[in-house]
C-alpha cells in the first residue's frame, strides 16, 4: 500500500534568500504598492501589539506588586 509520507524537502536558507529576492524582483514593480501595504500593516500590528503590552505594564504592576487584587477585572 502507498501511504503518505510525513518527509519533507529542507530548503537551504541560501535558496530561501535566493528565492524570494526573485519573486521579489519580478514583481516589485507590479505589486510595489501591495508590497508597501503590507508592511504598513505589519508595522501597525507590531506597534499596537507593544501599545497593548506598554498599557497592560502599569495594571499587572499594580495587581501583583502591589497586590490589589481588584484590578484584576480590568485584565
Amino acid at each position: 500500500m502507498n501511504q503518505p509520507s510525513n518527509h519533507q524537502a529542507k530548503a537551504r536558507p541560501g535558496e530561501i534568500v535566493a528565492v524570494v529576492r526573485r519573486i521579489i524582483a519580478e514583481n516589485s514593480r507590479e505589486y510595489r504598492w501591495f508590497y508597501a501595504l503590507a508592511v504598513l500593516c505589519l508595522v501597525i500590528v507590531a506597534a499596537t501589539t507593544a501599545f497593548t503590552a506598554w498599557i497592560m505594564k502599569d495594571v499587572v504592576d499594580q495587581i501583583f506588586y502591589e497586590q490589589r487584587g481588584d484590578l484584576i477585572a480590568l485584565i
